[in-house]
């Protein structure tokens, strides 16, 4: 058995009209209708990994790139597809694609607010007061009885806080919840008792920083350096900011004699970088004894795209996280009879081929890919900022059949981030096996961490697709869930329609603007986990996850969470605080 990999590219370009043979040559099927549709930049690339026993070749695989251009608009790629299979699918689409876009839709320009200043007062103080909370090396260690590494500094922490914000702590009721007391729980009682509170979320714990890599630093991980326009630290980002910020809008309404007229609430963990169980899971359990419910709960999450999201518009955009996958770890148990590792078995039966076998195979047979909710209003809330009119048409009726499969197919090739976006993940994240160097291993262990769409959450599901997996395979072994995100009855994605969401939305076109406009506001599925997981089934209304800070993934800002040189411009900073202090009015004060 000989196995080899090709790679072939033939280019099509600068063609004045279709010309039917030379598309024929690659794809005679479709070819006629390809010619109907203005194709006139082509590219086919294709990747074969092939297996050949005797005359007998499988596997064949390929994947399309097409430009397509139409009068005077630019030629842009559109998908990348699965061959052979899949061709009549994307000739199909393009066709369609291509009917509708001779009707040139109305699409409603993209809304621009009045800009809101942000108060000038107290700017140096506040940011002085956020270097001071920067500097408390706030760490997690998930061995230790509360998950904190030491106790002594959350507490001096804390007593920073209530003294750096003296008017919060005066104003609102102020516990320490959590195991051990370390997490904060702020109420400001509202004057309307019949409407439902509203929760923020944050925390205070921070990532280490990875041993040997302080050096590589601009400033002291744990300084709290205000150089070069930005401030620097651990937590600047991931989130002390956020903590931060709410409190300095809490002061800032105080200060400008503002009451709620609904409850706000502000839970602040102490261990989200471990599990988050010592803290906001906890202070869930307390609120739960309360018989508290909220209109909504805000927690951190999406972010602001300063560059915005190719292919769709590079008009910044504020993600809004209306939903975040559901964790589950499945641990894979396998048997084989063992033996001296001078003689291993021939059957394939050892626990290495049954665990190749296995690996292989789930990477070789993803889960199906499909377009739900909330990528659908992720798509549509960025056609007005679309410059393309083809792809506005296909994101306009990406909620239809066939553009919501050439999309959720395009999706799973165009990159590790988009596929994640349309179908559930599965990634290995623990092999265990073995015990000395002569012994073949009677057992070993493969750990999956699976990544699903809350609609499409079941352990019943996930176990029976490893089981069916391991008896196709004549794999020995069984399959058991060691934990999952998945906690109670929960609204599976937030409405963008609702007053909280719009209220978000609102405030952040108000504040953040780009060439005198306001920035496209979009909903997001989260693919990571947040503390709102333990506190969502107390909403009546949904979750949203939302961080006003902008980042610039070019100068490689996404790097910097859990990363070296983590720092927030002092621009965002504040804005960030006038972001918090608009959206609480808009949702709790003036209403």
């Amino acid at each position: 058995m000989t196995y080899f990999e090709r790679e072939f590219v033939a280019k099509f370009e600068a063609l004045e009209s279709i010309k039917l043979n030379p598309i024929a040559s690659c794809l005679h099927p479709t070819s006629k209708m390809l010619a109907m549709t203005n194709v006139s930049n082509f590219y086919f690339v294709s990747t074969h990994s092939s297996a050949q026993t005797g005359s007998r070749l499988f596997r064949f695989r390929s994947i399309v790139t097409l430009k397509v251009k139409s009068g005077n608009d630019d030629a842009t790629t559109i998908f990348l597809l699965q061959m052979p299979l899949l061709t009549l699918g994307i000739a199909v689409s393009v066709f369609f694609a291509w009917l509708l876009y001779q009707y040139d839709p109305a699409v409603n320009p993209p809304s621009s607010l009045d800009l809101i200043a942000c108060p000038t007062q107290n700017q140096k103080d506040a940011v002085h007061r956020f270097s001071k909370f920067l500097q408390f090396p706030s760490l997690g260690d998930a061995s230790a009885p509360f998950h904190v590494k030491d106790e002594a500094v959350f507490k001096d922490m804390i007593s920073h806080l209530s003294s750096s914000y003296s008017l919060v702590w005066s104003t609102l009721d102020v516990e320490m919840v959590g195991n051990g007391s370390l997490s904060l729980l702020l109420t400001w009682r509202g004057s309307d008792p019949s409407l439902l509170p509203v929760l923020l979320i944050s925390h205070y714990d921070v990532v280490p920083v990875t041993p040997g890599t302080e050096g590589d630093w601009s400033y002291p991980p744990f300084s709290g350096a205000v150089e070069e326009g930005y401030i620097w630290g651990r937590g600047a980002l991931d989130v002390k900011f956020s903590a931060a910020c709410i409190l300095e809008a809490l002061t800032s309404l105080i200060q400008a004699g503002k009451g709620p007229r609904r409850t706000i609430m502000l839970a602040v963990g102490h261990d989200e970088e471990i599990t988050g169980t010592q803290g906001a899971f906890a202070t869930a359990e307390l609120l739960q004894y309360r018989g508290l419910k909220f209109e909504a709960i805000l927690d951190e999450g999406g972010i602001i795209l300063s560059e915005g999201i190719a292919p769709f518009t590079q008009t910044p955009v504020a993600i809004i996280g209306t939903s975040e996958k559901v964790s589950t770890t499945v641990e894979i148990s396998i048997l084989s009879a063992g033996g001296h590792s001078s003689m291993p078995q021939t059957d394939n039966s050892d626990v290495g081929t049954q665990v190749a076998k296995l690996i292989t195979h789930v990477k070789r047979n993803p889960f199906k890919s499909s377009l739900k909710q909330p990528v659908i209003g992720f798509l549509k809330a960025l056609v007005p900022y679309c410059k393309n009119k083809l792809l506005r048409v296909i994101m306009i009726h990406c909620d239809s059949w066939p553009m919501s499969w050439l999309i959720s197919t395009a999706f799973s090739f165009l990159s590790r981030e988009t596929a994640a976006m349309v179908r559930t993940t599965t990634a290995v994240v623990n092999l265990a096996a073995g015990v000395a160097d002569n012994v073949l291993p009677q057992q070993g262990s493969v750990r999956y961490n699976i990544r699903s769409h809350p609609a499409e959450t079941s352990h019943d599901k996930i176990l029976s697709y490893m089981n069916k997996a391991m008896t196709n395979l004549g794999v020995n072994g069984t399959v058991k869930v060691l934990k999952s995100s998945n906690f109670g009855p929960v609204p599976t994605v937030s409405s963008s329609e609702a007053h909280v969401y719009q209220a978000m939305k609102q405030a952040i076109q108000e504040l953040w603007h780009h060439h005198g406009s306001s920035i496209a506001v979009a909903p997001y599925l989260m693919m990571g986990g947040t503390d709102s997981k333990f506190y969502a089934h107390l909403s009546e209304n949904g979750v949203y996850r939302f961080c006003p800070q902008s980042i610039n993934r070019t100068n490689g800002d996404l790097d910097r969470i859990h990363g070296t040189d983590e720092r927030v411009s002092i621009t965002d900073f504040l804005l960030g605080i006038c972001t918090y202090r608009r959206m609480l009015d808009l949702i709790a004060v003036d209403i």
